[in-house]
């Protein structure tokens, strides 16, 4: 399937376009042009024209595909039938309007995860750190029709829901470790608001007008909230509060979807029963009813004050008469989703937690079930058909090729035992062929020329994944996996080799032995690693083939996942945080430099020339080892985005620097090119 027919199902409207990472939104042509919106500084692109040179903006990194965009998008507002917002991973910040969605400048790079709005000129964004600070904090956006801007919201480092009635009466609860705090909207800062009474800890609310506001609460030392306070314009008043041994909590926000109405999801842990509690003008219903619990029903708001619960990709409506069911989203899980529709059903959309944001139209879901979610985890660029840039994607069942300046999304076959081809590594035998490894023991072959994935013949296909192919030529191609597995290539048959693995290595017997890499440098001189418990520990083997028998040695310690050999054949290796050599005759390793994030490939080339993709708190990069420095530093910048897997060097350009390009989740593929 490809792209465009992804899109055309997907939407009605026009692509969405992702702000290019870093201070500046990046302008990228998509066939009819680039137009930048003023209110917003956003980009506008569209899918349906012919396609045109890739272009990115010099010095960042901008998406090449697929569009809209590819952050994963956490919360939705519809302002109207014709205007929305969408928020996500790492300030992501979309607009739907004119009939098209837009990227516009974001204050932060913190992932947003709540939507409230009051009018198309008064929104409010919620978001946090995550582990890119330690200790966390929260940031609070406010969009006042001209521009997003952070707005501070107290001494607390983190804001757990706003609400309000309109942009003249909004509220906070916010948080600390010591305590939690009321605070409201006086038009120019957030004030401290009419405390609970002592003794009660906010920590969810809902606003529904200046004299109806509830408030769940625990007790002073953050316990599970067990009381609801309701303001009524002068004081507060206890509403309910479970009754001391019972075992009850509130286990969801409190929500207020008429007047003197509030509800919240109820757990009871004496009885394991999830239910909820209705109050109505004070008083509490009687009997709660369960709520069905096939897969933990959940309890949701949307921004204009819709109450949900939603089982699985169903969701059930509260009316003043009952819950009724509302919709389904198929093959989406609404438990996961994040919606938002106008009162009158007219208009909506919902996110769920991939790049898109799908419509709701003339009374149902525009879901998409095909939208790409997979990781393109490698590049491809056989040699005769470009040296250089990459020209092909493979990642978890779905693949990728260039066709001009797009790139065009299809579905990997499904080739080995039953299942589909999910790649892990690639290995060009050829300037057309490449052969592909994955899950399930398979192995593949990809023309380039006839844009096409077949099976290979594989004796005694195994169920664990391949997981590492290296070759020197045509006749000496080596693959390896899961449960010691090992595949060479002998005319167009892949076989196990004539002599096995030995599976006693220093006197140690190997039990569970998974291969992860192997390097082929002569028909005589082939490396394996792999890793098993030994004995009781953890143990990392390397298998060396001199065209006759297997050698083998073994250390101990933390578990390797990865090599490399440089050209005079000594061997390179990550254990943890730290890059290490040993020569190629054996002997101890030396350690080279450490990294500070995870390393997700590992390539070398002469003596310490080395190269490894590796990921962090503030994204992926591609980094080379800088012997002067003593240490490993980015090559271009760091990708800013989740899910990124591969990094690779493309063409230089004019001996300016070579591009780069990223691949990853979502179908996720980028460029960088580097300042003139």
């Amino acid at each position: 399937m490809s792209f465009s027919t992804i899109h055309a199902s997907l939407f009605s409207v026009l692509a969405l376009s992702l702000a290019a990472c870093g201070a500046r939104v990046a302008a990228m042509d998509n066939g009819d042009g680039a137009a930048r919106d003023a209110a917003t500084d956003a980009v506008v692109a569209t899918d349906a024209a012919p396609p045109t040179p890739l272009r990115c903006e010099p010095g960042q990194w901008c998406w090449q595909s697929p569009l809209p965009q590819g952050n994963a998008l956490h919360a939705v507002y519809t302002v109207s039938a014709s205007e929305a917002w969408a928020v996500g991973a790492r300030g992501t910040i979309v607009h739907y309007a004119n009939g098209r969605w837009t990227s516009v400048r974001s204050p932060t790079d913190f992932d947003l995860r709540q939507l409230w709005g009051a009018s198309a000129s008064e929104v409010w964004a919620i978001g946090d750190s995550g582990e890119r600070t330690m200790p966390r904090r929260d940031v609070l956006l406010r969009w006042n029709g001209a521009q997003w801007s952070e707005v501070a919201f107290g001494p607390d480092p983190t804001v757990i829901s706003i609400d309000g009635s309109g942009p003249d009466n909004i509220w906070l609860v916010t948080n600390s470790t010591t305590g939690a705090s009321l605070r409201r909207w006086s038009g120019g800062a957030f004030v401290a608001a009419p405390a609970l009474p002592e003794g009660a800890r906010a920590q969810s609310l809902c606003v529904r007008s200046a004299t109806e506001l509830w408030v769940t609460a625990g007790n002073a030392r953050g316990s599970f909230p067990t009381m609801l306070y309701r303001w009524d314009g002068a004081a507060w008043t206890l509403a309910h509060r479970a009754e001391d041994g019972s075992g009850e909590r509130f286990n969801s926000p409190v929500f207020c979807p008429a007047d003197g109405v509030a509800i919240a999801g109820y757990f009871d842990f004496n009885r394991g029963q999830e239910t909820y509690l209705e109050v109505r003008n004070g008083m509490v219903g009687g009997d709660r009813p369960a709520l069905p619990r096939a897969t933990g029903p959940r309890l949701t708001r949307t921004p204009h004050g819709e109450v949900f619960y939603s089982n699985s990709n169903e969701a059930v409506q509260w009316t003043p008469m009952g819950w009724r069911r509302s919709f389904a989203i198929p093959n989406v899980s609404v438990y996961s989703a994040n919606f938002d529709r106008l009162l009158d059903g007219s208009a909506g959309w919902f996110a769920s937690a991939t790049p898109f944001v799908s419509s709701w139209v003339e009374g149902a879901w525009r879901a998409d079930p095909a939208t790409i979610t997979g990781a393109l985890r490698l590049f491809v660029a056989p040699v005769g058909l470009n040296a250089t840039d990459p020209i092909a994607a493979f990642g978890d069942r779905v693949w990728a090729r260039r066709d001009g300046a797009r790139w065009v999304y299809a579905e990997t076959p499904t080739i080995a035992n039953g299942m589909q081809l999910s790649v892990n590594d690639a290995w060009g035998v050829d300037t057309n062929r490449m052969w592909l490894v994955g899950e399930a023991g398979a192995i593949a072959l990809y023309n380039a020329s006839a844009q096409s994935i077949t099976a290979a013949t594989v004796e005694d296909i195994g169920t664990g994944a391949m997981q590492d192919i290296d070759g020197l030529d045509a006749n000496n191609v080596w693959a390896v996996g899961d449960g010691a597995t090992v595949r060479r290539l002998v005319g167009d048959r892949w076989v196990a080799p004539s002599v096995a693995l030995p599976r006693v290595v220093d006197g140690l017997t190997l039990s569970d032995l998974n291969l992860t890499a192997v390097d082929v440098r002569a028909a005589d001189d082939v490396m394996i690693l792999g890793n098993d418990v030994a004995g009781g520990r953890f143990a990392s083997v390397f298998f060396r083939w001199n065209g006759m028998t297997w050698s083998a040695s073994m250390s101990f310690g933390t578990t390797l996942q990865r090599f490399d050999r440089d050209t005079r054949g000594d061997v390179y290796t990550v254990e943890g945080s730290t890059v290490k050599k040993r020569p190629a005759a054996g002997g101890a390793w030396v350690e080279i430099g450490d990294v500070t994030g995870s390393v997700q490939r590992l390539r070398v080339w002469g003596p310490d020339e080395i190269e490894l993709v590796q990921s962090s708190r503030e994204g992926a990069g591609l980094y080379r080892w800088d012997i002067d420095r003593r240490a490993f530093t980015v090559d271009g910048a760091i990708v800013p985005v989740d899910g990124i897997t591969n990094v690779v060097t493309g063409i230089d350009i004019a001996g300016a620097g070579s591009s780069l390009w990223a691949a990853g989740a979502f179908g996720a593929v980028l460029r960088y090119e580097p300042r003139r």
